[in-house]
């Protein structure tokens, strides 16, 4: 079974923005430490990992 980021977000208990932003390391956004130690740990348990095709789409490399 392929791992989203809807997935690590929901298990997470955040919005799937948030989950993106702290796995994308956007540091000019307030999300608490305690949520992003969480979505990390989440994304660790779940074995996540980006799809490479959707993330070359979504920056156009």
């Amino acid at each position: 079974m392929t791992v989203t980021l809807k997935d690590v977000a929901a298990k997470s208990c955040v919005h799937i923005s948030t989950a993106s932003r702290v796995l994308n390391r956007k540091e000019n956004f307030k999300i608490s430490s305690n949520t992003r130690e969480r979505i990390f740990a989440v994304a660790k348990e779940l074995n996540y990992r980006p799809n490479q095709n959707a993330r070359a789409l979504r920056l156009k490399e």
